[in-house]
């Protein structure tokens, strides 16, 4: 019992001194404020997209609304709440995260007590970890179930919800779908397929029912917003040329950040935007490939590949965003991706030292935090290059059924 309680209790220690004391525990750029906003508007009785513009899927409510029952919004409660719901969030992440490495469970739980150390007090102050909760829990039952050439309901319905909060979760729904699909259950396939979309749109629905041009809204912000100046297309617009840049230091733009424009930018987007649906269908692609070898570890890896081109490759590249792959890691370790591991580690380490310290630095286009961002930029596109490698190099492994036989769409 105390074996099994120690990383978990090490990990919980670690979020509250990371977060909360010397460098790792820096919020001079948060987006906390907004979140107290939103959760006031919603205990008010407003409702979302109709009352008031909301830039995230309606789930992302969920842990604001959550950390606002207590004592409404305001004071040092709603703080602490909502950092304890992060706290929470990051031990679903722990167990599942730890049970994607077979054999070597405990090892990767012990790993990730070091994440809140990686990743800093951003951990705290985004509400990414409740989505990648629902994301690593949902793959992880998702890949069992595939595993046994089924799909599994609630590993699907845990990523619709995920998909519901924050959209990146669908590359992993899509990639489990493919897997079943090459193993040959294909009704297995579409089956999860319907259950990961049918959550979604349960939740999604009834805010668009209620506000359509307000939900829709949420669409043309994200389609409108410029390059942001920590995306890998940004980034070499901003070395090799001299891009505009929108909002000052201090004063960001419409969309609550800094952007370039001009000087190619239009191009850089355009580029960027094929560049991600091409590494998000490569993912998918091996996720079928590995499928039809009955693969487990190359859904993975495949899974992994899909993730990580969502997230690097596209016109937005925010620091909370390597959340969502880095519990993965240990994973990947185990599975014999450890370069790529090893690259994804570091990655998360460089976007702590780059913000949000030197955040302000970086809008200057001053060269130590340009290079620090270029530098973390450049680590997680050798590392989807690694991975998508390893995921290709896939066999299936003898004695092993992993899934059934092809066409039996059981």
């Amino acid at each position: 019992m105390l074996r099994r309680l120690a990383p978990p209790v090490a990990l919980v220690a670690v979020f509250a001194a990371a977060t909360s004391l010397g460098p790792t525990s820096d919020t001079s750029v948060s987006d906390f404020g907004l979140y107290r906003v939103y959760a006031r508007a919603v205990l008010e009785g407003q409702v979302p997209y109709r009352d008031f513009a909301l830039e995230y899927p309606p789930g992302a409510l969920v842990p604001m609304v959550l950390a606002g029952l207590p004592d409404g919004t305001r004071g040092w409660v709603f703080r602490f709440a909502f950092g304890a719901l992060m706290c929470a969030s990051a031990l679903v992440v722990q167990r599942e995260a730890a049970r994607l490495a077979p054999g070597r469970e405990r090892a990767a739980a012990w790993a990730l007590v070091l994440l809140p150390v990686a990743a800093g007090a951003i951990v705290r102050e985004r509400f990414d970890l409740f989505a990648v909760a629902l994301a690593v829990a949902g793959l992880r039952l998702a890949l069992d179930g595939a595993r046994a050439g089924r799909a599994s309901a609630g590993g699907f319905a845990l990523l619709g919800l995920g998909v519901a909060t924050k959209l990146f979760p669908l590359v992993l729904a899509a990639s489990c779908a493919a897997w079943l699909w090459g193993a040959g259950a294909r009704r297995e396939a579409v089956r999860g397929a319907a259950v990961a979309a049918g959550v979604a749109l349960a939740v999604c629905l009834p805010f668009a029912a209620l506000a359509p041009g307000g939900f829709a809204e949420q669409a043309r912000f994200h389609a409108e917003r410029p390059l942001q100046i920590e995306s890998l297309p940004a980034t070499v617009l901003r070395v090799t040329g001299d891009p505009r840049l929108t909002g000052t230091p201090r004063n960001p733009d419409r969309f609550r950040s800094q952007g370039v424009e001009g000087d190619g930018a239009g191009a850089a987007a355009a580029i960027a935007g094929v560049l991600q649906l091409g590494g998000i269908l490569l993912g998918v692609a091996l996720a079928l490939r590995a499928g039809r070898r009955g693969d487990g570890r190359g859904l993975l890896l495949a899974s992994a590949v899909a993730l990580l081109a969502f997230l690097a490759l596209g016109k937005v590249l925010s620091p909370q965003y390597l959340l969502w792959i880095a519990p993965l890691a240990p994973a990947l370790y185990v599975a014999g991706a450890r370069a790529a591991a090893a690259l994804i580690v570091t990655a998360l380490v460089l976007t702590q030292l780059g913000f949000p310290s030197r955040y302000f630095e970086l809008v200057r286009g001053e060269p130590l935090a340009l290079t620090l961002v270029a530098a973390r930029d450049a680590l997680l596109v050798a590392a989807l290059a690694l991975l998508a490698s390893a995921a290709a190099r896939t066999r299936r492994r003898p004695g092993r059924s992993g899934a059934p036989a092809r066409g039996s769409g059981t």
